[in-house]
């Protein structure tokens, strides 16, 4: 069992080999990312080589992706799109793809709807073995009322992506 999570504005990961039962010492795997937050939504996923990938925000400035191979440290987190608003990414690979759902507020500054601003769900792609920049690829959502909260990816086995999102206490979906 692997999980990451958030603790003093840094993201851990941490494995237990019993069910639970107890757990290894835990690892810093943001590096010298700053500004790790509740928004910040570290998904972690096991791809089809059984290497470990992440994803996450830092302070709404961008998305970040590391990886762990098997028996192998984690490595750099690398910025794989630039922009600033961003919170909650979610992720599912298959083969050399990832796919990440995330969103993006716009326009107004801060995370804080206002008058012009909007938040969006966006979806994208990168190659999770080089850490390409993540490649936008649709904008699924787009709301100035109401903040987006969470972001949920899947992939059913005839490879149809399902993305779900929070708002105004209400879950949307979209594939």
């Amino acid at each position: 069992w692997n999980t990451v999570y958030i603790h003093d504005g840094k993201i851990h990961h941490t494995i237990s080999s019993n069910d639970g039962f107890s757990w290894d010492t835990d690892t810093i795997i943001s590096g010298s990312v700053s500004g790790i937050t509740s928004t910040s939504n570290p998904t972690l996923v096991e791809d089809d080589n059984g290497t470990l990938q992440v994803v996450f925000a830092s302070a709404g400035n961008g998305i970040y992706h590391t990886r762990k191979t098997i028996n192998g440290s984690w490595s750099t987190p690398t910025k794989i799109y630039n922009s600033s608003g961003t919170s909650y990414p979610t992720l599912i690979t298959n083969h050399d793809t990832g796919h990440v759902v995330f969103v993006r507020y716009e326009s107004g500054g801060g995370m804080i709807a206002g008058p012009g601003g909007y938040y969006k769900v966006y979806y994208g792609i990168f190659n999770i073995a080089s850490s390409s920049s993540l490649n936008i690829r649709k904008q699924i959502y787009s709301s100035s009322v109401s903040t987006v909260t969470a972001t949920s990816l899947t992939q059913f086995p005839n490879r149809q992506l399902h993305v779900a999102w929070s708002r105004s206490n209400e879950i949307y979906h979209s594939s």
